[in-house]
């Protein structure tokens, strides 16, 4: 969670009259059995060590209780939970996996149009690319291969709406609805990510959007075992004009709580409720 955020989240808490202590979740030197409750905030470099990071919430979910529950983030750390959501017949925007190790050519991947391309275990788009006549900076048979060789991979068909319509992100706290945005990317970006010059609009969300959002939060038990969802952020692109889930953020989402007083309020309380 972006700064910011965390201060406001630590002053509501301590409005409430909660004790608030922020650790790395790496450090061995933390007694998480002494806390009463584990949120996962800003644990953005566990891409590089995800088996230690799904180990390490294991372990903190046997001695307290860990937001989200551990079987639900070891599940959503790697993107292939698209393919088990599209399956439960979720929309999802169209997905296929290539598995480390692999080879694959480049050209049979861009044969239908342009894709991106990006590692199954990622966050905040890096190492994403767009891949085609259109997108820039080339990405080469080797730049795949180097992908490939790193971990597994994600290919989906670049969504041209993206760049006039945005991503629409849905925040859901503890099963209701509390804010909604549309991201829209830097001209002649296509990430909409803030960082690189995205920029981020309040809007009221579609019932066809709040669908696809209740079908994938509903699809979560049955998939992990494990529940409830007690934050999520539901990210949103138009696929041949009708909503398709691009990513279910389950772990470490930025949920926007500082432009949204009232859903900062709801998350606080949730917190620190029995």
């Amino acid at each position: 969670m972006p700064a910011l955020d965390d201060a406001l989240v630590a002053a509501a808490l301590g409005d409430l009259g909660a004790d608030v202590v922020t650790h790395p979740w790496d450090d061995p030197t933390v007694d998480w059995a002494g806390v009463d409750r584990c949120i996962i905030r800003s644990t953005w470099d566990y891409t590089a060590r995800p088996r230690e990071f799904i180990a390490w919430a294991v372990g903190v979910a046997a001695c307290t209780e860990l937001w989200n529950p551990a079987p639900i983030v070891a599940w959503n750390a790697h993107k292939g939970y698209l393919l088990d959501l599209a399956a439960r017949g979720v929309p999802v925007v169209p997905t296929r996996l290539l598995e480390q190790g692999t080879s694959v050519a480049l050209g049979d991947l861009t044969a239908t149009g342009e894709i991106v391309v990006k590692p199954a275990i990622s966050v905040g788009a890096i190492d994403t690319h767009r891949v085609g006549p259109d997108a820039g900076p080339a990405f080469a048979q080797a730049d795949l291969d180097r992908l490939l060789g790193a971990g597994d991979v994600l290919v989906q068909p670049f969504q041209a709406s993206i760049a006039t319509g945005g991503e629409t992100a849905i925040v859901v706290l503890d099963g209701e609805v509390t804010h909604t945005w549309v991201k829209r990317p830097a001209p002649g970006d296509f990430r909409i990510h803030e960082q690189y010059g995205g920029t981020v609009t309040p809007v009221a969300p579609t019932p066809a959007q709040l669908a696809v959002a209740d079908a994938a939060l509903g699809a979560v038990a049955p998939i992990t075992g494990a529940g409830p969802v007690r934050y999520a952020r539901v990210d949103l692109v138009e696929v041949d004009g009708a909503p398709h889930l691009m990513e279910l953020e389950l772990i470490e989402p930025d949920l926007h709580l500082r432009t949204a007083p009232a859903a900062l309020d709801r998350f606080a309380r949730l917190l620190v409720r029995p």
